[in-house]
């Protein structure tokens, strides 16, 4: 089974006191860079969020980069050439969606690359929206 991570899952693990942290970890800590994927653009959301947190919460730029550089040993990682990334611009301009949206788009578009079976992240609403088509496979970890 293909396993797709999103951001939002990545830095719920990352978080001990992220509310997600506790059904988020076992993905990471479960996963394989066989079977379970997340996108290249991920590397740089998860430095962006964790690294500007409020404190207590903010981490260290070295700690993010060494949590992330151990992810890299448990997932594969998804890129999107030229033409995939104006794929996706055309897909949401399609479905007359705009802004930040963008970047749940471009990670969908990693998920469907890396045919993903189940695609976790605690953002249903807006990953559902972008693709409709794969609604029953965008889920967010058990309880």
């Amino acid at each position: 089974m293909i396993h797709f991570l999103d951001t939002s899952i990545i830095v719920a693990a990352t978080l001990k006191a992220h509310v997600h942290h506790q059904r988020s970890l076992p993905l990471i800590l479960n996963a394989s860079s066989t079977d379970s994927f997340c996108s290249v653009h991920t590397i740089a959301e998860v430095y962006s969020v964790v690294t500007r947190l409020p404190k207590p919460l903010r981490q260290a730029p070295e700690t993010v980069n060494l949590f992330l550089d151990a992810l890299g040993r448990r997932v594969s990682f998804v890129s999107l050439s030229y033409r995939e990334y104006l794929e996706t611009v055309d897909r949401l301009s399609k479905l007359k969606i705009s802004g930040g949206q963008i970047y749940d788009a471009l990670i969908v578009h990693c998920a469907r690359k890396a045919n993903a079976e189940k695609i976790y992240t605690w953002n249903l609403a807006h990953f559902r929206a972008i693709a409709p088509d794969l609604a029953e496979r965008i889920i967010e970890p058990e309880r």
